[in-house]
């Protein structure tokens, strides 16, 4: 399999050597030295022991790719047949055992050596398992598998809601926008065909992206953004209290009982304008609060992240 893999990248760029000619298999420590999907499984279960077939390491690997497994070259061989040398040092120290490369449209996923015997057979079996799960789900290196928002970058991002910003980067910690957040509602709304010249109203109309274009003129013909002093700021970042009043405004702005805004230590820093909405918002789990010292913060004037916006577009949509 890596001969053939060699043969899809330039000559050299993917190497793989062996400990000695002689040298058969290996029980050892590994470590795991990026966050994989792929590999995530076993660093949850603290399993940091492989078998492999082979005694096999890769010396050269092609740009892009990304590391799953290395030998630990702290730790000695738990048992195997390799004779000494300058090979078994070098397959002891460090070695790259596994890659994983996700470019010029290519996914694959390789291993210097065979990882199963007659009595040892979970490892292969369970990394495939983890690769076939990895090619259809989102890999982004920036989210990781047990970050809080790992499940709804997933979900969005399968629903069509947002999209990365790279192919493997979401960007979650980034802001979003004014015309962003349009651009989302949009979707949950169906895409549907606008048209209307409800945009050469404001001043600044020639800042809307192409792609949000359809998206903003959407949310203004349904009164969801709003502009001010004949601005629409579409490039603007949205602050979580702006959030809220998109977001109610696209409810169609409903009454709501109670006052949810009393649990939130910062309530008083709500702006007057978007009392209602984040009272609505708090009242229907869309925004929750931010934990800080002991206290639960609605941060009105925070810039919201995308990460943030994943999981409020999802409670949005089963307000629906």
């Amino acid at each position: 399999a890596v001969r053939t893999a060699a043969g899809l990248f330039s000559e050299g760029a993917l190497v793989r050597e062996t400990a000695s000619g002689n040298a058969m298999d290996a029980l050892g420590y590994v470590t795991y030295p990026s966050k994989s999907l792929i590999t995530a499984s076993y660093v949850s279960e603290g399993d940091y022991i492989m078998y492999g077939y082979g005694a096999g390491y890769f010396t050269a690997i092609p740009d892009g790719a990304q590391v799953l497994v290395r030998m630990d070259g702290s730790e000695e061989l738990l048992e195997g047949f390799l004779p000494a040398g300058d090979g078994l040092k070098a397959f002891k120290d460090n070695s790259i055992q596994a890659i994983s490369y996700r470019e010029n449209g290519m996914n694959v996923v390789l291993f210097a050596n065979t990882l199963t015997n007659k009595v040892h057979q979970r490892d292969e079996f369970t990394f495939v398992a983890n690769a076939a799960f990895c090619a259809v789900s989102h890999d982004f290196k920036d989210v990781g598998y047990s970050a809080w928002y790992a499940g709804t970058v997933d979900a969005v991002v399968d629903t069509g809601l947002m999209t990365g910003t790279a192919a493997d980067a979401f960007n979650p910690n980034g802001s979003v926008s004014r015309e962003m957040v349009a651009t989302t509602l949009y979707r949950i709304a169906g895409s549907p065909e606008v048209e209307g010249d409800e945009l050469d109203a404001f001043t600044d109309a020639a800042d809307i992206h192409d792609w949000a274009r359809d998206a903003v003129l959407w949310a203004v013909q349904e009164k969801v953004l709003e502009g001010g002093n004949g601005a629409l700021r579409p490039r603007d970042t949205a602050t979580r209290q702006e959030l809220a009043a998109i977001f109610y405004r696209n409810a169609n702005s409903p009454k709501t009982e109670g006052d949810e805004l009393t649990g939130f230590a910062d309530a008083n820093t709500i702006a007057d304008w978007a009392k209602d909405a984040a009272n609505w918002c708090a009242s229907n789990g869309i925004i929750k609060g931010i934990d800080a010292d002991g206290a639960s913060n609605f941060s009105p004037k925070t810039t919201a992240t995308r990460a943030q916006l994943a999981t409020m577009l999802l409670r949005v949509q089963d307000t629906k």
